[in-house]
């Protein structure tokens, strides 16, 4: 899942997955509103999930990591 992550920051960032710090809060990597409101609903498509609002908090004040284990215990 940190993986996954990783690769749809990048991808939004236009930087090397490796260079995204998954203990840094995920607003600390220089992401765009725009371009997390993006991921975001990109996560959700991909992993045919919807994020409630616990869930959704978590995408604005938790770390990378945080996330991937949320998600993962989805």
């Amino acid at each position: 899942m940190l993986e996954f992550l990783r690769g749809i920051l990048a991808s939004k960032l236009s930087v090397e997955p490796q260079k995204i710090d998954i203990d840094a809060p995920i607003f600390e990597t220089g992401i765009s509103s725009l371009a997390h409101l993006n991921a975001i609903m990109e996560i959700e498509e991909k992993l045919n999930i919807e994020l409630d609002g616990a869930e959704l908090k978590m995408f604005y004040e938790g770390t990378i990591a945080q996330i991937a284990d949320m998600l993962i215990k989805q």
